[in-house]
């Protein structure tokens, strides 16, 4: 044997790249099945720390923070301390990864100190996107919040009227609407009753994501659905947008079919049958 094939016999036996790959596959439509597999894939490459961590990122979007934390800490001091990865590359990913977690779980914890640290500290780990969306949350952006942001920082229930307008049926304006017959407004109140909660995946760095079952509720590039998702301000019932979307089966789905639809939220400031155009 080579000392060519030597060294990568020996790097192996640390992690099966094809494999892992495999089963990141699944990581949008079936978290829950990817937490399984690398745990399988875990118990065969133990010392696969990019596999670890990326066992960080999927518990911590199932908002199982605890564990994460837990793990993350221990990968964290291992890697501080002790050089495993073997290739530059995977040693790279890892660290990104790694840095990326940091800033998720700091943010949950509400340790925006410790955020802003961070993010200048290795500003190099994060993409342009993560960095503004850093940097929103710690009040250090220049020019004006994105919407999404703004309803962070001061929500605004009107706001969230207006921009939810582009979902609505005849909008002309999304790719994801919601059918005529869809009592958008009405279903709001059934959807109150159960958020907060822990029945939602922690997609971004500030928002819980809610996926909903109600049959024929609208379409997505002209597809027919029966789930909608709703993102709000995390660990609050504060609703961001909501939207139609498909392959939501293996997602933490809540079945609101048979639910009864009350009648039409009322606010102080803003007149629901108005904005219906009725």
């Amino acid at each position: 044997m080579s000392p060519r094939e030597k060294i990568k016999s020996i790097l192996c036996k640390d992690f099966n790249t094809t494999l892992f790959g495999t089963i990141m596959k699944s990581y949008d439509a079936d978290p829950y099945t990817t937490k399984t597999e690398l745990e399988k894939y875990l118990n065969a490459y133990p010392n696969d720390y990019v596999a670890k961590e990326f066992y960080v990122s999927v518990l911590i979007r199932i908002c199982d923070f605890e564990k994460a934390k837990e793990i993350h800490k221990a990968i964290f001091e291992m890697i501080m301390h002790n050089d495993l990865e073997k290739s530059k590359k995977r040693i790279s990913k890892l660290k990104r990864n790694l840095i990326n977690n940091e800033a998720k779980l700091l943010y949950v914890e509400n340790e925006y100190y410790e955020l802003a640290e961070l993010s200048r500290k290795y500003a190099m780990y994060f993409d342009e996107k993560t960095k503004k969306s850093i940097n929103y949350i710690i009040g250090d952006a220049d020019g004006i919040y994105p919407y999404k942001f703004r309803q962070m920082h001061n929500y605004n229930i009107n706001e969230f009227y207006e921009h939810i307008k582009k979902h609505l049926y005849g909008s002309g304006r999304s790719n994801a609407i919601f059918n005529r017959e869809f009592k958008y407004f009405e279903v709001l109140g059934v959807i109150k009753e159960h958020i907060p909660s822990d029945k939602c995946l922690y997609n971004g760095f500030f928002e819980d994501t809610y996926y909903f079952k109600y049959d024929n509720c609208g379409t997505v590039d002209g597809v027919s659905t029966d789930y909608f998702k709703i993102l709000c301000c995390h660990k609050s019932s504060k609703i961001i947008t909501m939207l139609p979307v498909v392959n939501a089966t293996h997602l933490p789905v809540i079945d609101i079919n048979g639910y009864q639809i009350k009648k039409p939220i009322k606010t102080k400031n803003y007149n629901i049958d108005k904005y219906k155009g009725r």
